[in-house]
């Protein structure tokens, strides 16, 4: 994101028109130089217009990156520990196929502390994005998320409320040219 970006960051629920919440939205800059104890646990992928106190759609100034929520193939999500295993590693077979196989440029790869990853792609045309939803399901994608920038997802280090397990990185683009 540049500096200037506004973005947002927090509990799902800090977010409506009523302005208590104002301080969730803040340039990069601002984020940057926040103490961590501030940011989280959730992010979206999107940045929003000056003055967004809401994760509106018609908020979103913009949609650098779509985030791809691998959460089940066709919509069952794994249980057991070795479901969840095969799962994962579905999911990163996937997740290189539309990195090599689609030309999309993946931005980074998160593990939700759950059972779930995020798959960061920087943001293909939105034609392709939709293409994406037809298939999203069988892909073990959750179809309501794609191309929805105003969507919040977990943000790195942060702990799982279900799992007590931090979320984490496992691949990050690597911007040192």
């Amino acid at each position: 994101y540049p500096q200037d970006a506004v973005v947002w960051t927090g509990e799902t629920h800090q977010s409506g028109q009523d302005g208590r919440h104002t301080d969730r939205w803040r340039t990069i800059a601002d984020w940057q130089n926040a103490p961590m104890s501030c940011l989280g646990p959730m992010v979206s992928p999107a940045t929003w217009m000056p003055g967004a106190t809401s994760r509106a759609a018609d908020q979103v100034m913009g949609a650098p990156f779509v985030v791809l929520d691998f959460d089940g193939f066709d919509g069952i999500a794994p249980k057991t520990d070795s479901e969840i295993q095969a799962h994962i590693r579905d999911s990163l077979a996937i997740i290189r196929w539309i990195w090599e196989g689609l030309h999309w440029q993946l931005a980074a790869i998160i593990w939700t502390g759950s059972k779930s990853l995020h798959a960061w792609f920087h943001s293909p045309p939105i034609p392709v994005i939709q293409s994406l939803k037809g298939t999203a399901s069988v892909l073990g994608l959750d179809a309501g998320l794609i191309g929805r920038p105003e969507h919040p997802c977990r943000l790195p280090g942060q702990r799982h409320t279900k799992t007590g397990k931090l979320s984490r990185t496992i691949w990050l683009q690597n911007l040192i040219p």
